[in-house]
């Protein structure tokens, strides 16, 4: 009798399950999901099979665009920033905002600085309260030797936020670079204040130290940022600091 039953119940088990329909992949949170885990490629696929159904997905597109910045694939990157500002060009949205940054970061990283800030001025205009933009036009100039037109955006990134240590050190470096040894390690330290573990902050206050003839004072800020883990500071403390 119990041999009959088994296959009965099995059966009207199963057939709610064929009438059902089979849900449709989120193609999106799965590329999210991968692309948090740090995997560009699998994360790419996902936003290329969500596009492949809505091409003018600007979510899909946008996230893509990081996926294939992760992967290195900047051609790819700047191909679905612009496709996010074709979309809908008459409407600035902040998916447009992002592209624009991205269009900037990717310029920046294959150092074509002017176009770079070609995207970021953009977005700075369209949104001129996000630091971020400001930094990146700054080290975008740094880059270039550009000591006058850095200070600018970083002086106006103080302004904007008293309380980043990134701006603060970002005018330390563009007033080393002029030569304005004084007013440089003045920075670093409003830089140091904001983050007594800045590594970075006082290797180049140590730099801009040595450079005013205060040696005592740069050997201490290397040593400081050594023990913080700048590992690339103990052959000019063994040349320079005895």
């Amino acid at each position: 009798m119990g041999t009959c039953w088994l296959p009965g119940i099995m059966m009207l088990l199963a057939l709610p399950a064929l009438g059902q329909r089979a849900q449709p992949v989120d193609a999106v949170a799965l590329g999210r999901y991968a692309l948090d885990r740090g995997d560009g490629a699998g994360a790419s696929r996902h936003f290329s099979a969500a596009l492949q159904r809505q091409p003018d997905n600007e979510e899909a597109l946008g996230l893509r665009c990081k996926a294939r910045y992760q992967l290195k694939d900047y051609a790819g990157t700047l191909a679905d920033a612009e496709r996010v500002l074709a979309i809908n060009p008459e409407q600035f949205t902040q998916r447009d905002y992002e592209a624009l940054r991205n269009l900037g970061v990717i310029q920046n990283s294959r150092r074509d600085f002017e176009a770079a800030r070609r995207y970021l001025q953009q977005a700075k205009a369209k949104h001129g309260a996000d630091t971020q933009d400001y930094e990146d036009i700054g080290y975008s100039y740094l880059q270039q030797q550009n000591g006058a037109a850095a200070l600018a955006e970083f002086q106006a990134m103080v302004k904007l936020d008293p309380q980043s240590k990134k701006a603060r050190y970002g005018v330390g470096k563009s007033l080393y670079l002029l030569q304005r040894f004084p007013e440089s390690v003045a920075a670093f330290d409003e830089a140091i204040k904001l983050d007594p573990g800045y590594a970075l902050a006082y290797q180049n206050r140590g730099a801009a130290k040595m450079s005013a003839g205060d040696q005592a004072g740069g050997c201490r800020d290397w040593q400081k940022a050594s023990e913080l883990g700048v590992g690339e500071l103990r052959p000019l403390l063994k040349q320079y600091c005895p």
